[in-house]
């Protein structure tokens, strides 16, 4: 009963908005017969005359469809232009989502530029009445033609790396999934590609077995088909190595290259592979950013066989505590992500604040070079059952607390109204 007497007010506040005809002899121009756009500033068109004057007693789902096909115009373009009232841009908007064509075009439209999710989300909150109204739109409509959209684009991906772009957060499950009927192999979990400088896949897999065996800072030579191949090792953490675990970072030179492996080869079950600043996981993330162009060394290559990843090599010094604010962690949460907003941007948040975790360059000042405990969130890409939260147990959630914040602010305003 509730629910048909709040359906009947909104339909009750539907049709009593009024407006003028804007051009002499020409009816106003509607999502459906009851839907009516709000008057146009005088001296302006908000459709413009001879579109008006053309599109006489079409819709505006129709008129939309004209120009998706045309090329003429974007969708979030569109709802600027119209400038509806928001009851009726909330009409309109869940037209424009129940309708499959329209709703799918409109998705990939807005994901195709993930760092511009803010100034999306902050249009279609203000043509919609606020942010009650788009939250109500998001999860009654949004999500449902969202979660379409990702379904079809998990099915007709054709590479680890195309998913990996869209997102860093694929459930295992389904990732493995894909990996098996892309490789044909269901032991086969790979991503991105081994550097030439390593020769092959084999002899890198080699180089990871001889430095897991005894972890030494030195030459390696490794003998693949009647070819060798020298490396220069420095193992990092060798005495960690030794004592308690397989886990290794190093620095790898061969050919005048310079790479930082990361290998942990004794922990490739699922269990140690899902935890937080695992080697695959944090390959996940790094992968994520280099496919989208982020300001942090490239991930190049992860092979679960060997449980290793292949990085860029970035000269640079770990950032110093003159360099680092000494102050309560918060504020030095708040330091780090603002010095790398680029990666905020992209929906990646740092939640520890160690400053070993960052260096700081001579020309491209500060990058996270370890991708543990960070947390993937975007808005307008909220997850489906083929995603997870990425694992964090450092104990704090940037975008908790920015949520928080929101939280707040809405329920001040549910008091006051």
């Amino acid at each position: 009963m509730q629910n048909s007497l709040l359906s009947l007010n909104f339909k009750n506040k539907i049709s009593s908005i009024q407006r003028k005809p804007s051009f002499k002899g020409t009816e106003p121009i509607s999502a459906d017969s009851d839907y009516a756009l709000d008057e146009p500033a005088k001296g302006k068109n908000k459709i413009g005359l001879n579109e008006a004057e053309s599109l006489k007693g079409r819709s505006l789902l129709k008129n939309l469809k004209h120009h998706i096909h045309n090329g003429s115009k974007k969708i979030l373009e569109f709802i600027n232009e119209t400038q509806l009232v928001p009851e009726v841009a909330m009409a309109f908007m869940k037209q424009v989502m129940d309708d499959n064509e329209t709703g799918q075009t409109f998705i990939a439209e807005i994901l195709k530029k993930p760092k511009e999710e803010s100034r999306t989300i902050n249009t279609l909150v203000k043509n919609l009445g606020g942010e009650k109204k788009y939250l109500e739109w998001f999860t009654q409509s949004y999500f449902k033609a969202y979660q379409a959209y990702v379904e079809k684009f998990f099915k007709e991906a054709t590479s680890p790396d195309e998913l990996l772009k869209f997102a860093p957060n694929w459930k295992f499950t389904s990732f493995a999934e894909k990996q098996k009927m892309l490789s044909k192999d269901s032991d086969y979990m790979t991503f991105g590609k081994v550097p030439d400088s390593f020769g092959s896949e084999e002899t890198y897999k080699k180089l990871i077995s001889n430095i897991s065996y005894e972890p030494k800072t030195g030459e390696i030579t490794i003998s693949d088909k009647g070819f060798e191949k020298s490396f220069k090792v420095e193992v990092f953490n060798k005495e960690q190595v030794k004592s308690c675990s397989s886990k290794f970072i190093a620095k790898v030179e061969v050919d005048g290259s310079a790479f930082i492996v990361k290998a942990d080869p004794n922990n490739n079950d699922l269990n140690s592979m899902l935890r937080s600043d695992s080697i695959y996981v944090d390959a996940c993330i790094d992968r994520y950013l280099t496919l989208n162009s982020a300001n942090s060394p490239t991930c190049y290559y992860y092979d679960r066989k060997t449980n290793s990843s292949i990085y860029e090599y970035i000269p640079g010094e770990v950032m110093s505590s003159e360099n680092f604010i000494c102050h309560p962690n918060y504020i030095n949460l708040m330091y780090l992500n603002n010095a790398t907003k680029g990666i905020n941007d992209l929906g990646i948040y740092c939640n520890e604040n160690k400053r070993f975790n960052f260096i700081q360059t001579n020309d491209r000042g500060i990058i996270p070079i370890d991708s543990g405990n960070f947390t993937y969130f975007q808005g307008l890409k909220p997850g489906t059952y083929m995603n997870v939260e990425l694992p964090n147990e450092c104990g704090r959630s940037l975008p908790l607390i920015y949520a928080s914040l929101t939280k707040a602010r809405l329920d001040k305003e549910s008091k006051q109204s």
